[in-house]
């Protein structure tokens, strides 16, 4: 039997982490912790390891970007998508550039969402059964 993809939710808004949760069930994904910031993301992924992380880019105390930078250098190979309100080239571009592997906007639909996560997801479970 396979095991489930383990999933870090960090969000400092309770109704997306709540939303994500259940896309995450719906994917057959296990949610392994949430975090609020990005300080409790870069512990909480230190302590649970998680496969996967879907986190946003506007927190308080450590936004996602600087904590998506302090995580890909512990943990590269974790598949990070990066949620957010803002959609410039910019903001994209540097996600991406910082180890990223996809960028979400929360304004889309939930069934936008869940079909974006979908895509990226089947990727991801392609390299982990290395085909």
């Amino acid at each position: 039997m396979r095991r489930k993809v383990k999933v870090l939710i960090v969000d400092d808004q309770r109704s997306i982490r709540n939303m994500l949760t259940s896309i995450i069930g719906t994917l057959g994904g296990e949610v392994v912790g949430e975090a609020e910031n990005g300080e409790e993301a870069v512990a909480k992924c230190a302590a649970l390891q998680p496969d996967m992380i879907l986190m946003d880019i506007t927190m308080p105390k450590m936004d996602g970007i600087e904590a998506l930078k302090h995580i890909m250098t512990t943990r590269p190979d974790t598949l990070v998508i990066m949620l957010t309100s803002h959609n410039t080239a910019e903001i994209v571009q540097e996600c991406i550039a910082y180890g990223a592997k996809n960028f979400l906007l929360k304004s889309n639909s939930i069934n936008v969402l869940c079909e974006e996560l979908k895509l990226t997801w089947a990727e991801y479970c392609k390299t982990l059964q290395g085909v």
